[in-house]
C-alpha cells in the first residue's frame, strides 16, 4: 500500500511504447497522481484504474486491448502488461 504509483503508471506506459506524461490515469472517476500511493486512493485488490490518452481540449479514451490494470494491496500490478 505504500508503493508510488508512478512505477505503475511508468510500467504500463512502457508496456505500450508511450511516454508516461501522455497518458492519465483515474479510479472512480477522479484522477491519481504518481505520487500518490494505494492507500492515498483508497485503492484495494482487484480494483482497476482507467488509462487515458491527453489530448488538446480534452481527453481520449485509451483502447487497452482487452487488458485491464488490476491493483494489488502492496501497490504493485497484475496484469501481464505491468510486469514487463
Amino acid at each position: 500500500q505504500t508503493t508510488k504509483m508512478g512505477k505503475v503508471f511508468t510500467a504500463y506506459a512502457s508496456r505500450k511504447g508511450l511516454q508516461v506524461d501522455q497518458l492519465r490515469f483515474m479510479s472512480d472517476g477522479k484522477r491519481i497522481k504518481a505520487e500518490d500511493t494505494p492507500a492515498d486512493c483508497g485503492l484495494e485488490d482487484g480494483d482497476q484504474l482507467d488509462c487515458m490518452m491527453e489530448a488538446q481540449g480534452g481527453f481520449i479514451m485509451m483502447e487497452a486491448q482487452g487488458e485491464s490494470i488490476m491493483m494489488e494491496a502492496q501497490g504493485g500490478c497484475s496484469t501481464e502488461a505491468c510486469r514487463r
